[in-house]
């Protein structure tokens, strides 16, 4: 089964944190969705809602992202 892109077409990158605002991806991730393989993809993804989780649970939005790892 083909991993599909998180992308939802709103790509404006987060200057304090370097993540998308719409897939919260890294640039690296976005520039190399495509050469990818499936289990990488995954682990991105596994990224992504790590970041999501993480940004909901942060009380102050100027550490939300301070403390993610962003490498796949």
């Amino acid at each position: 089964m083909r991993v599909l892109s998180p992308c939802n077409s709103v790509c404006k990158m987060n200057e304090n944190s370097g993540l998308c605002l719409g897939c919260w991806r890294t640039i690296n991730e976005i520039v190399a969705w495509g050469s990818h393989s499936d289990d990488a993809k995954k682990k991105i993804l596994a990224l992504i809602q790590v970041r999501k989780d993480l940004a909901e649970n942060t009380s102050s939005s100027a550490s939300k992202f301070n403390t993610v790892d962003k490498t796949p």
